[in-house]
Parts: C-alpha cells; structure tokens; sequence
C-alpha cells in the first residue's frame, strides 16, 4: 500500500495513493493490473460498457453513473476522490473518455496524452484532414452532417464508399455504400445510436474511398522519451459491406509488418504523439500503406492476452504503470512463440439455445476462450465487432502450430440456434 503525508497544521493526515480508472475497454481486468502495482482502484464507469463482477469486486470505491460522460460532471467526482485519496493517475482505456481524461490530467498535472492529439485522432474527419497536410497516402473522403448531403456526394462521385460514423468504434455503423437506399439505411441507424449513446457517437459521419486489401494491426507505448513497439498483428475480415474482424495472428513479422512499424514511427513523429499507449489499424493495397483509424489506447478485448502470451509480458500491467510513473519499465520484446484468434458469429438469426465446448479447454493454459453471448438471447448475422458470439484464442511454439492447435480447440465447438420451429446445429 502507498501513502504520502499531508501537513495540517499539527497533524499529518495519511492519504491513500490510488489510480482513478475511467471506464474500461476489457471488462475490467484493467483494475486487477493496477492492484497488481500496490495501489488502490477507484472506478469510474458508465454501466454501458460490460465489467467481469469479479473485477468489479477488487475495486477499492466504484462510482457508477452515465453522468460521467460529461466532462464537468467527470471532473466533479475526480475532485470528491481527490479528497479522499491522493490520486497519482487518471487512465481511461475507453475511446469516449480518452479526450476527457487527457484534459483532467492536464489540469492535474498527471501523465497523459496532448488533449489537442487525443481530440483529433477520436474525430476521423480531423485526423483525415491532418494526414492530407502532412502527404500521407489518404483515401478520398467526405464529411456529411445530413442524408440529402451524403446522396448529393453519392450523385456526382461514382465509386464505393464506406459509411462511418465520425467519432465510432469498433467498427459499429460502418458499412460498404453502394445505393442511396443503403445511405439511407445507415443514416437511420447512426441516428438511433446516437439517441442510445446519449449523442455520445453523434450523428455526423464520413463517406470514405473504399480501398480493399489485407488489414495489419500495430501496437506501441510511448512515454516523452521512448517508444516501445509491441508488434504487428494481421486481420481475417469479412467480406462488405461490413468489416467485421473474423481472426488475429500475431506477430507478423515479414516484409510488410516491417514497411507498418516504418509508417507507424512515422506518424509518431509527424504527429508529435507525446505519451501513452497506441492502437493503429492499416490496410495494404497493391504495397502501398494506408492508415485506417487511430486509437490512443491498446488492441480491444481480449486481444491483450496475444501479446501477453507470445512476448511473456503483462502488457496492461505496463500501460498503467506507464501512466503512474511517466516511464517505460524496461522489458524484453523477443517473441517467444506465436498465438492466433478467430471470432465466430451467428450464420443466421435466432435464439442462441446454447454454445457447448465438447472437449474441457479450462485448464489449458494456451487457452483463452470467451463467450460474447447470453443462452436465450436474440442473435442476428454480424454487422459489428459487438456482434461476435465467441472468441477462441491459442498460443503455440510457432504459425503453423499455433493454427492447427486453433483448429482443434474450434472444431470442439458446438453452437445452436432456434427459430423457434427448428434447432440449427451451426457447424463451426
């Protein structure tokens, strides 16, 4: 446990040095690598984000509240805990909170990214517009702040674009347009998650050039000094006109993943990105790199476990302590094997009636399986990432290993679904 004292006159009153976490991004498992450093947790969050109760459990105060969306509202709690305790972090793993918190530390004087970045990289309009000034390669793109405005561009510019929603994740509301009916459609449901988010995702958006090709991944942490490049992940998508992310491998490390890590130190330094941990997601196209998206937070859930189990890191461990202390812990990056995933989602609609593993993978410690939906519930074929019923992740001595050993544990899965008049057995 950490203290320090505060001089009161005569008295010193000891306050307990904690970490104010602000939403999570992996249902949790964030506040157990803070314990994991000796401090206290306070969590933050919004209730609209799914936390392991067993996680929430080892927080040392949670406050739940969709209020905290609101910066003032936010900073108003981190002024009641202050109170309580001296606060050496404020970390948010969360794409809405990111902005927030940057701003809170700033006035706080704690460690965290530039505000002015952290704003930009979250609006994709923005940050397409910096990359046009600084030469990078960028698809045509178009920022619409109505329907009648995106049918005009759709008119006069004859190509495939892909609808997304300016400020999104996880690839929710993004879809391949090729009609004004299919505009249309995606207007209507960006409006209506707008009005669920409590217009936390707005209802502007983008049309962007559709470039196909292979998706690459890359992960790094920075404090003001270094840079420590976790490595490079690749991507099985779905076909349009949605982009769901279907499987990982990870680390890639071939001609390509080398050109990635060049452009990835690359957008370091034209971007002056000063502090924390980074996601980036890429697509090649006949050998040319272009940037996806930017996230200023590590790899979604549960991706980390990759890294994890094929650097022999505890790689959230080392995001929080980055934010604690403002340095890069010294840490060998050799991969000591490989490891892959692949997501499963629903081949039709119905009532999930159960996902049975035939075999007992629970004790197998290149294992990692984890179940995205409830018995009983509705499923529909997969238009996001939030879609995806099941995740299976393995780890092995190298690929060609690593993606047998992955077949195996999938070819155990039993997944069936009714319609109510028949039961589906839907091969995996």
């Amino acid at each position: 446990m950490n203290y320090y004292l505060v001089n009161m006159g005569s008295d010193k009153v000891k306050k307990t040095q904690a970490v104010a976490l602000v939403e999570t991004a992996n249902n949790g498992d964030e506040i157990k690598a803070i314990k994991r450093l000796n401090y206290e947790v306070v969590f933050l969050y919004t209730g609209l984000v799914h936390v392991d109760e067993s996680n929430l459990m080892v927080a040392d105060k949670s406050i739940k509240n969709k209020g905290i969306l609101i910066l003032d509202v936010l900073s108003g709690y981190i002024k009641q805990i202050q109170e309580e305790y001296d606060i050496v972090a404020i970390i948010s793993p969360s794409d809405f909170f990111v902005h927030q918190v940057a701003l809170i530390c700033e006035q706080n004087d704690l460690h965290s990214l530039s505000p002015k970045l952290a704003k930009m990289l979250l609006n994709k309009y923005e940050f397409r517009q910096k990359q046009k000034s600084l030469n990078y390669l960028v698809p045509e793109f178009k920022l619409c702040t109505s329907l009648d405005e995106g049918k005009e561009w759709l008119k006069i510019n004859n190509k495939n674009w892909v609808f997304k929603p300016l400020n999104g994740n996880e690839s929710v509301g993004v879809k391949l347009i090729k009609s004004p009916e299919d505009l249309a459609d995606s207007y209507k449901k960006l409006k209506q998650l707008s009005r669920f988010s409590n217009h936390v995702i707005g209802d502007r958006y983008i049309l962007e050039e559709y470039i196909s090709g292979p998706v690459y991944s890359c992960e790094f942490l920075k404090d003001k000094e270094n840079i420590l490049v976790l490595g490079v992940t690749n991507r099985s998508m779905s076909e349009p006109p949605h982009f769901i992310e279907l499987g990982y491998e990870f680390p890639v490390q071939d001609a390509v993943a080398r050109n990635i890590v060049e452009t990835t130190l690359r957008f370091i330094q034209d971007f002056e990105f000063d502090f924390g941990p980074c996601h980036i997601e890429y697509i090649v196209n006949e050998g040319n790199v272009y940037i996806l998206e930017v996230n200023p937070r590590l790899v979604g859930f549960p991706n980390y476990w990759m890294i994890d189990k094929t650097l022999n890191v505890d790689v959230l461990k080392l995001v929080m302590e980055l934010f604690i202390k403002g340095n890069l812990a010294t840490v060998s990056l050799e991969p000591t094997g490989y490891s892959a995933c692949v997501e499963i989602t629903a081949p039709m609609e119905g009532y999930l009636h159960s996902i049975i593993f035939e075999k007992d993978w629970s004790n197998n410690q290149n294992v990692f399986i984890y179940l995205n939906a409830e018995v009983g519930k509705y499923v529909r074929t997969a238009s996001s990432n939030k879609d995806i019923l099941v995740r299976i992740l393995v780890s092995g001595e190298n690929k060609k290993q690593t993606n047998e050993f992955l077949q195996e544990v999938k070819s155990t899965l039993k997944l069936l679904i009714s319609n109510n008049e028949n039961l589906y057995d839907c091969k995996s």
